[in-house]
């Protein structure tokens, strides 16, 4: 649906989003928030599992500073971590992934253009094949 009528609309919507910046900071703020709740969710209901399981040596605490990395590298965000001297370090988990996915995007490149997959782009092509053999009512030999 690159190229399609159909999918005009929508791309006009992502133009507007991306080039209105007023509306892009919202938009960036409410993904934020449902992030920050989705690892509140995940890390809630994997201390409630440890629970269930039989874990009661360790404290709430430290399953959720457990926790919080999986949640991390599960939803691809920045989590603060203290250091032995007590300074606050970002660790983006995502660095590392973000300069594996450039090295392999450098190499494959894929091409759009040409005639795609579809049932009715096949029927189409076929189509224009055929009536592009048809020379008139007599036979080459």
């Amino acid at each position: 649906m690159a190229k399609s009528l159909r999918a005009k609309s929508s791309h006009k919507a992502k133009r507007f989003r991306r080039h209105n910046l007023e509306y892009q900071s919202v938009v960036d703020k409410r993904a934020e928030r449902i992030t920050e709740k989705a690892i509140e969710n995940y890390i809630k209901n994997q201390i409630k599992l440890a629970r269930q399981n039989g874990d009661t040596t360790s404290t709430d605490e430290e399953l959720k500073s457990q926790f919080e990395v999986k949640a991390a590298d599960l939803y691809k965000k920045k989590v603060a971590e203290k250091d032995t001297d007590g300074d606050l370090n970002m660790d983006d988990a995502t660095d590392k992934q973000d300069e594996d996915n450039k090295d392999n995007k450098e190499d494959v490149k894929v091409s759009t253009s040409g005639w795609r997959d579809a049932r009715h782009l096949n029927y189409r092509r076929a189509k224009k094949e055929k009536s592009s053999k048809k020379k008139g009512s007599f036979m080459k030999f």
